[in-house]
Parts: C-alpha cells; sequence; structure tokens
C-alpha cells in the first residue's frame, strides 16, 4: 500500500483471504477510498482479499482497478483450484458499476 503525498492511496495486490480484515482495517484507518488497486496477476495470494472486500466492501470503496486479464487458455494452465479462483475473481470486476476496471 502506497499514501501519495496528496493523501491517495494506492494498493498493489493485496493478499490472502487472511489477511482481509487486517487490509480493510488499514484502509479504514486511512480514509477508506482507494484511487487505484493494482494486481499483478490473478494468484489466491494476490487478490483474494481484494476479492472479499468487492463481495462486502462495508465502508472501503474503490475507484479503480488496473489488470491485465488472462486469456482462458492461461487461466486453464494455473490447475483447477486457481482456475476457480480466477473465474469467480473475473465474475466479480464484470459486475462492477461504481469502479473502473481497466
Amino acid at each position: 500500500m502506497i499514501q501519495t503525498v496528496g493523501g491517495k492511496i494506492i494498493v498493489m495486490d493485496g493478499g490472502t483471504k487472511d489477511e482481509t480484515n487486517y487490509l480493510r482495517g488499514f484502509l479504514s484507518g486511512l480514509g477508506a477510498e482507494v484511487e487505484a488497486w493494482f494486481v499483478s496477476h490473478p494468484h489466491d495470494d494476490h487478490i483474494e482479499t481484494l476479492m472479499n472486500i468487492l463481495k462486502d466492501p462495508k465502508d472501503i470503496k474503490i475507484r479503480n482497478i488496473y489488470h491485465s486479464r488472462l486469456t482462458e487458455d492461461l487461466m486453464k494452465l494455473e490447475g483447477e483450484k486457481e482456475y476457480m479462483v480466477i473465474k469467480e475473481f473475473y465474475r466479480l470486476l464484470d459486475g462492477l458499476k461504481e469502479t473502473k476496471v481497466v
């Protein structure tokens, strides 16, 4: 997580589902608004916290999510468990209305 000189919050990846409450509390303490959330790649240890926040944002607002989407063929190379996590992640991203996904 980075806080800019102007107070904007930037998150890179985010962590596993077990880290959700920690990151949520940290973000809430900084104003609960994320300007940019970057996902380097969609493995569970990088996206599960973001997925949990997207499912139940509570007070967290995310303005922009940046990510290069994997092709279906690349997703299938990840193995069945990762494939299912990535599919759910993309389903969540595709359903966002107030967050811009780039």
